[in-house]
């Protein structure tokens, strides 16, 4: 064997070993703005859910309102002609108003759920993606050190011959 044959693998095993640490610290490096990305992605879907939960609260607050308003110009409507608001059609509809609000306050909450759950399938999303980038990085990085320690056992049955 010649002396440029000897010291090909050597070089090889040699650059694949760069290869291998650098990889390494490729990896670490990837992982640490991986946690990076995910802690910015959890910490922009948390402001939107409270930007969220702050609109349900205002609308349920201006709802709530224009309940109790609606329900006291009736009222005031029914007394002026001397109506009893909890008798016939006076209480029919005050019931029918309150169940106008209900059934506002219901799509509104259905509303706000599914905002809620396109958010957290939003993350998941985003969480996943990241997670198999960083999967894919460690296989390559897995296969380098496989083809490292595959140089390096062909190496060592080289010097042992």
């Amino acid at each position: 064997m010649g002396a440029a044959t000897a010291v090909t693998p050597w070089l090889t095993g040699a650059t694949l070993g760069l290869g291998a640490v650098n990889t390494g610290a490729g990896i670490a490096q990837a992982n640490s703005a991986a946690k990076a990305q995910e802690n910015a992605m959890r910490a922009q879907a948390e402001q939107q859910r409270q930007l969220l939960q702050h609109q349900y609260a205002t609308e349920a607050r201006r709802r709530d309102d224009m309940l109790e308003r609606a329900q006291a110009r009736a009222r005031v409507s029914f007394g002026s002609r001397g109506l009893s608001p909890t008798d016939g059609s006076a209480g029919a509809l005050l019931d029918s108003i309150e169940t106008q609000a209900g059934t506002e306050a219901a799509d509104a909450r259905s509303l706000f759920d599914w905002r809620l759950s396109g958010l957290d399938a939003g993350l998941a999303s985003s969480l996943a993606r990241i997670d198999d980038r960083r999967s894919d990085l460690l296989s390559g990085a897995h296969r380098t050190l496989g083809q490292v320690n595959q140089l390096l056992r062909w190496r060592k049955g080289m010097s042992l011959s």
